[in-house]
């Protein structure tokens, strides 16, 4: 089938995570606790779902509970924030996204490989209208980014995606891309 969202490399069913989860414990001497982000609702369930694994001894296997001597190869301080993530950059992030998207989702729809998204249109969407800024803002820094599948128009009203990029990748992909892969029972990540 289709997969939702054309980022995603393949989606469970709520029935099939139990059923992988109940392999792995099985295989492993675990217990798992299904949850998932955000709020769940009774029938649909959660928007993003996640297995809580606990050993079923309740031993801990990790470097300090072993004799095999680890060396550090990379250490991180949580939280992390990249120094250049500022809400500028968020926003370019925001707005390049929704601009391709819509591009994709015309070039599917209609054929187009040229699209243009209304500044008013990108303001509409949540990702872009919390941060509150001006269409002349959003048009000053799609400028300052200097992408070449995505551009301002003459008059700054919108901004201009070409899907060429998308067109090649579809084309040498086939249809592989949108298909939901297959469970794996025996697969451990």
């Amino acid at each position: 089938g289709q997969v939702r969202h054309w980022d995603h490399k393949f989606e469970w069913t709520r029935s099939d995570l139990a059923r992988w989860c109940e392999g792995v414990c099985a295989r492993h001497g675990y217990t798992y606790t299904l949850t998932g982000v955000g709020e769940g609702d009774g029938d649909v369930g959660f928007c993003s779902q996640f297995a809580v694994f606990t050993r079923v001894d309740g031993r801990r296997e990790d470097a300090r509970d072993s004799t095999t001597s680890y060396e550090v190869v990379y250490s991180v301080e949580y939280p992390v924030r990249d120094p250049s993530d500022t809400p500028e950059r968020r926003l370019v992030g925001e707005v390049l996204y929704h601009v391709r998207e819509m591009g994709r989702v015309r070039w599917q729809d209609e054929g187009e490989e040229e699209s243009v998204v209304e500044i008013a249109v990108l303001q509409e969407q949540p990702g872009v209208r919390q941060y509150g800024v001006e269409d002349e803002r959003i048009a000053d820094l799609v400028e300052g980014e200097g992408c070449k599948d995505v551009w301002v128009t003459a008059d700054r009203k919108g901004i201009v995606v070409y899907n060429d990029d998308f067109v090649e990748e579809t084309a040498s992909s086939g249809d592989e891309s949108l298909r939901a892969a297959e469970i794996d029972e025996s697969e451990e990540w």
